[in-house]
Formats: structure tokens, sequence, C-alpha cells
């Protein structure tokens, strides 16, 4: 189980640099396949998500939700995997285009952990909350 929480809290801190860097480590984070919201991807798939998204929303910041007991891990030492899920708040802005998204998202991340380094497999989320103010869109 320390593994899988460095390993998300790694993920969390990496994930909010330049889209350059982030696809970097991103591209070593991924398995080939990925279960991407419910449909098989391929890692290049999975990317390429990931880049339009950071393109829309150049900044992105994650923290935990104060008062939440995240994330929460179970792990299986048979398949070498563990689940990672919980909740954060986000705050996303674009000021080209003069948007800024905030709330609150609940993911879930299924890792596995070999001889290589640990690999996403499973990726879900959904936002949770977000308050609606003027200007403001969804991310």
């Amino acid at each position: 189980m320390a593994r899988a929480e460095d390993f998300i809290n790694a993920y969390w801190s990496n994930i909010a640099g330049a889209e350059p860097d982030v696809l970097g480590y991103l591209n070593f984070s991924y398995g080939a396949l990925v279960n991407y919201y419910g449909m098989t991807r391929t890692k290049e798939a999975v990317l390429a998500d990931k880049a339009a998204f950071m393109n829309r929303w150049p900044i992105r910041r994650t923290s935990p939700v104060p008062g939440e007991e995240s994330p929460k891990i179970t792990c299986s030492e048979v398949a070498s995997e563990c689940t990672i899920s919980g909740i954060r708040d986000f705050d996303a802005a674009s000021p080209e285009r003069g948007a800024r998204a905030t709330g609150a998202v609940r993911y879930s991340y299924t890792v596995r952990f070999g001889n290589r380094s640990p690999q996403i497999i499973r990726e879900d989320s959904a936002v949770v909350t977000k308050p609606v103010r003027a200007g403001q869109e969804q991310p």
C-alpha cells in the first residue's frame, strides 16, 4: 500500500505542470491499454485526451478536500494491483478564454505494480460538486 500511496502522491504533484512535462510523466504512468472511463483505449489515445484537456485548461490545480480521508487504497497482492480512489478539489483556468472551473472530483485509478514502473490500467472520475459562477464552465 505504501507504493500505491507514493504513486498517487507523485501523480498529483506531476500533473499540474506544463503540458510537455506532464505528458512525459504520463507516458510512463499508463499501461499500453487502459480501461479509460469504461472503454478500452490505447495509451496513445489516453495521452491525446490528456493533451487536449491541458490545452483547454493550461492552469490546473488539485488539492485534498478538507475533512476527507483520501485516498482509499485497496490492493490485491495476487494481481499486483491497487485501486486508489478518493475526492479532490480542483481549480482549472484558461486565461486566454477567460474561463475558470472549480469544484470537486471523485477519482478512481487501478495501478499495476510489476517488475516495471507502476502503470495505470484503469481510470475513472466524475465531478461531484461544482459551484456555479458567472463566466464559469465545466472542465
